[in-house]
């Protein structure tokens, strides 16, 4: 599911003027919701998933490409 959450922020962050903003704000709410699982599913990496979430999901695009999490997960 971290997989899934890391290509959908890609797929974002790379081609979001093809995607569009609404397959943009899906792809960020379909992410969110994984990181959300995976905080159930794997609660002692539950801060991690958290600062993904807070890095990678909810921020716009601009704000993406300056973060030094976000940086560090697309590297």
């Amino acid at each position: 599911m971290e997989s899934l959450v890391h290509y959908q922020i890609l797929l974002v962050r790379r081609h979001h003027a093809a995607l569009g903003d609404e397959e943009c704000e899906r792809l960020r709410a379909n992410s969110f919701k994984l990181l959300q699982q995976l905080e159930v599913l794997d609660p002692l990496r539950g801060q991690r998933y958290r600062d993904l979430g807070e890095c990678g999901v909810h921020r716009e695009s601009d704000r993406l490409r300056r973060s030094p999490l976000f940086t560090d997960l697309v590297s």
